[in-house]
């Protein structure tokens, strides 16, 4: 008769024999058509089973009662193996078998799951930011249409009302298209045109990309009886091709948020401040001069904005898969630096490539991030976009007093209260801001330092501070070709 070994489950003795441990491996198996055999993925082990059989013999026969009413427990329980020690895990199973011929005999078949040891790492998801930008950035463009409608029944009053029933063909020129139009509001009208003509010219060696998102919205005004092209569409078509035209000329600098944000401001402040007219010698061209700038100022902080929601966005993607890239080992156990057989996909010289899994509805190609953004990029690109909403905020907030619009001025376009594009201009400065505290609370700090001589990443950390095997993080999140020679400027993790 096979040996009997003594154990114990949950303080109840056990005479235990035909011990089993089954031990298996997650394999992910890729299949690819046309091709023969799959490409597999270790996804680690699965949980390992002990299964064994103990007996009930007269006296102790009761106690096999006492083992059912275990699987009762939520709690993991304690098993005392003979070979493997003390174990915690569940019971998966249990088989009883009773002997026909011994009435108090009962021989229990126990599988039993061993609990994970050691922490599981989660990979936690933070929220897309993407799509919420988009959503906020359309919104924004609505309520703007409704804001210049009403700057310009602000400045030509009744006149207004005439100009902005005039369905336009975005293809032709803006002044031609308004015969009837005479006096001053014809000047407001030519100032407004030359304006256009300035703004079509900027950087116009620059394709406006097909997939942007700009693409998918439709500048129409609502009259109230039916939606037409006008004036006011006329306008933001051309200041929001324009503006993205800025942006599209600083995509070489997104690896780079605060360069980024500071390069494309202060260009879009150079057109709006240099390269369009600051004065003229009329009160209509000086007004269309004004309102034209304030639109220029608005648009700019939205397309920051949604800029660096995207930059966000791609950021996060980034970090995802460099928290996997940080479980696979960069050192051997002499700490000799093993170069890796294969590099993630999306993952090519430390930079991710949206056009690989695009966000939102239409995201340019040209978003790439490298490594990892630091917090202190974080914030000051979120600073510098946030300065330029509140700017375009307290430019709106000049037309919260309104002359008393008569009963002519129907429509959803001319606006009657406090212009709801501050809203939506508050609503992206806040979801940034919230996505920015969200990043800040879930991920670790990183700072950059300067490594004037070559030296060995262990050494590194331990300058600083961090575990001997803090290297195997740090090296993932850097673009380091050999760590055993690190020299240049690196992040690493501050403590």
């Amino acid at each position: 008769m096979p040996e009997k070994y003594k154990a114990t489950l949950e303080g109840i003795d056990l005479e235990i024999q035909d011990i089993t441990d089954s031990f298996k491996k997650s394999i992910a198996k890729h299949d690819f058509p046309f091709l023969d055999g799959a490409r597999l993925e270790d996804m680690g082990q699965t949980a390992h089973v002990i299964r064994f059989r103990c007996f009930f013999y007269e006296e102790n026969y009761d106690m096999h009662e006492d083992v059912i009413q275990l699987l009762e427990l939520q709690d993991l329980l304690e098993l005392h193996h003979p070979k493997h020690g003390i174990i915690k895990g569940s019971i998966e199973s249990l088989d009883i078998h009773h002997n026909s011929e011994f009435l108090k005999t009962a021989e229990v078949d126990i599988g039993f799951v061993e609990q994970l040891r050691g922490e599981v790492s989660l990979i936690e998801n933070l929220t897309d930011i993407g799509p919420i930008i988009e959503s906020t950035f359309i919104n924004a463009k609505i309520e703007q249409m409704k804001e210049l409608s009403t700057d310009v029944y602000g400045i030509l009053g009744e006149d207004a009302l005439e100009i902005l029933n005039v369905e336009l063909d975005p293809d032709l020129g803006f002044v031609d298209q308004f015969t009837s139009i005479v006096g001053k509001p014809r000047m407001f009208l030519n100032q407004i045109d030359s304006m256009i003509g300035t703004a079509k010219a900027a950087l116009n060696t620059i394709t406006n990309p097909i997939r942007s998102l700009l693409t998918t919205y439709d500048y129409l005004y609502n009259t109230g009886s039916h939606m037409l092209f006008n004036m006011s569409s006329y306008m933001m078509d051309v200041i929001s091709d324009t503006v993205e035209r800025y942006s599209l000329s600083h995509n070489s600098r997104k690896i780079a948020p605060v360069r980024f944000t500071e390069s494309f401001i202060e260009d879009v402040k150079t057109f709006k401040d240099v390269t369009l007219p600051q004065t003229a010698n009329h009160e209509m061209k000086q007004a269309a001069i004004d309102v034209f700038k304030k639109h220029v100022q608005i648009i700019m902080a939205q397309q920051a904005a949604l800029d660096l929601g995207y930059i966000y966005a791609a950021d996060e993607k980034v970090r995802q898969i460099q928290k996997r890239i940080e479980k696979n080992k960069s050192f051997d156990v002499l700490g000799r630096f093993q170069k890796p057989d294969t590099i993630t996909p999306q993952v090519i010289g430390g930079t991710y490539d949206i056009s690989s899994a695009p966000l939102g509805s239409a995201t340019p190609e040209e978003y790439k991030v490298s490594s990892l953004i630091t917090i202190d990029e974080i914030e000051r690109a979120l600073t510098n976009v946030r300065t330029e909403i509140q700017v375009s905020v307290e430019g709106a907030r000049e037309n919260i007093v309104l002359p008393v619009l008569p009963p002519s001025a129907v429509g959803e376009g001319i606006s009657k209260i406090e212009p709801q594009i501050i809203e939506q201009m508050k609503e992206l400065a806040r979801q940034l801001f919230l996505h920015a505290n969200e990043i800040k609370l879930e991920r670790e700090k990183i700072m950059k330092v300067e490594v004037e001589n070559e030296s060995p990443l262990h050494l590194i950390c331990l300058k600083y501070g961090l575990d001997y095997n803090a290297a195997d993080r740090i090296h993932a999140i850097n673009n380091i070709e050999n760590p055993n020679f690190t020299k240049g400027n690196i992040g690493i993790y501050a403590r």
